[in-house]
């Protein structure tokens, strides 16, 4: 089936398209506290009620299922049964936000420049839901032949624990296939394994009254601050060692540290650097500390040295899903202790547990406690499957790209939930890239970073690929 009548009737309603995106990023959908009604929070319930009413408002049935978190929209009918429908799966909930890193815009008023629109979630992940709506118009509108219906899920929980989806796949209907459009193109036939570790310092700190930052763990930290008591040499030492992301102010008795890191997507840390670290390694070297303080922040910077778990004795490199990754996303302190938390993310050569083991150990040896989430098992999808094998078959033939080959993600989506009951590919949505045209430098434009961008151009393009690689895989079972 060849993309031509669709991204024709993409770019006829280009306009509408991003209003309707505008309309959706507009909604603070943030994981907040359970209520009744909202399990992940009112904003999320508020996103996706609205999300829902879009859908409805251009004619498609759709249902929110408030109390499992997700909603489904359909076209072609409503499959009842299950295995009989194509599933697009994606998600209205973001990553959080620190609004004073942005600096186009506020995070939630999409900004629109004629080539870019940049707000949280133009990329990661409400591009999907409303390439999706526009692919629901175009069949209905151009007549497109359709074998089964399409079903979307609309999710709320995917950026913190995909609980969303899990309620889904017990409720069902399983569709015959899953296409996950959170990704790359052209296909990932698997994904990492995961946990996440909440390292805990034993001993309390004497002079350093807090540190905090962050509010995810699959974000890497970009600022934290820092509260420390007052001490004899503690100026000098900083005016000794002035650094470009450090910002320091008196506060009389106490001094107010903020360190900016690099901000990136957490399966991804090599594309930013953890503010902690940072600040770890610059107070390792002060000598005016008491207590154990200088010892702590020494642990911590050897243990972050690297985001590839090197130094904390669990590093992995596997021939298809490449190295293991460790990042830092979140930092507190209570009762003078600090804790600091690891999104760690490997291939499936890893045992999980064994990891867990190992991990323990080594923080234990510094001084440290470890607690880890139960977390997912890395798994791929054989490119010999018919379905996997149909769906690149398309993209070669929509994209005149025979060569293209599937990958694997460094992310996580719910494809690691969905392929326990029915094939699932993670694919994209924008064609190309687009981050370098927005001029922020490093830490800026990609999904959970600050001025999260989508290209406009690579938007239309790839959401009309992506139309007409769903519609062949209607026609493959």
């Amino acid at each position: 089936m060849s993309v031509d009548p669709i991204e024709g009737f993409f770019r006829s309603h280009s306009d509408e398209i991003f209003a309707d995106l505008k309309y959706l990023v507009s909604f603070p959908s943030v994981r907040g506290e359970a209520v009744p009604g909202a399990p992940f929070g009112a904003e999320c319930a508020r996103c996706l009620d609205a999300t829902a009413g879009l859908f409805r408002y251009y004619g498609f049935e759709t249902d929110v299922y408030q109390e499992r978190g997700y909603a489904m929209a359909w076209c072609g009918g409503r499959s009842v049964t299950g295995s009989d429908y194509t599933g697009i799966f994606s998600h209205c909930d973001v990553v959080p936000v620190i609004p004073s890193d942005w600096k186009l815009t506020s995070p939630f008023d999409m900004y629109d420049n004629g080539d870019l629109v940049v707000g949280r979630g133009v990329s990661d992940d409400k591009q999907a839901i409303i390439a999706a709506l526009y692919l629901f118009r175009a069949v209905r509108e151009l007549g497109l032949p359709l074998r089964h219906p399409l079903g979307l899920f609309i999710g709320a929980n995917e950026e913190s624990g995909m609980k969303d989806v899990r309620n889904f796949r017990d409720a069902g209907p399983i569709p015959a296939v899953a296409v996950v459009p959170d990704g790359g193109f052209p296909v990932s036939l698997g994904e990492r394994g995961s946990f996440h570790a909440d390292i805990t310092c034993l001993a309390p700190f004497t002079d350093v009254v807090s540190v905090s930052g962050g509010s995810a763990y699959n974000v890497v930290l970009g600022c934290v601050e820092c509260v420390v008591s007052r001490s004899a040499g503690l100026q000098s030492f900083l005016d000794a060692n002035p650094r470009e992301w450090l910002s320091v102010a008196d506060e009389g008795d106490t001094v107010r540290l903020v360190a900016r890191g690099v901000s990136a997507h957490g399966g991804r840390p090599y594309l930013g650097e953890s503010a902690l670290l940072r600040l770890s390694s610059l107070l390792s070297g002060f000598d005016g500390f008491r207590g154990s303080d200088r010892k702590i922040f020494a642990e911590i910077a050897d243990m972050l040295s690297d985001c590839y778990g090197t130094s904390l004795g669990i590093a992995d490199d596997d021939p298809d899903m490449s190295r293991l990754t460790a990042a830092n996303g979140i930092v507190k302190t209570e009762d003078g202790r600090l804790t600091f938390t690891l999104d760690i993310r490997f291939g499936p050569g890893v045992d999980k547990s064994s990891a867990k083991e190992t991990l323990a150990a080594n923080v234990a040896a510094r001084g440290f406690s470890l607690s880890a989430t139960a977390g997912s098992t890395a798994f791929t999808i054989s490119p010999d499957d018919p379905l996997a094998a149909a769906f690149l078959a398309s993209y070669r033939r929509l994209c005149g790209k025979p060569d293209a080959k599937h990958f694997y993600m460094t992310g996580g989506t719910y494809s690691k939930i969905l392929i326990s009951a029915c094939p699932s590919f993670t694919t994209g949505v924008a064609l190309g890239s687009f981050v370098g045209r927005l001029g922020l430098g490093d830490g800026y434009g990609k999904c959970h970073e600050p001025d999260e961008c989508l290209g406009k151009e690579e938007f239309l393009r790839g959401a009309s690929l992506l139309g007409g690689i769903i519609l062949d895989m209607d026609r493959a079972y």
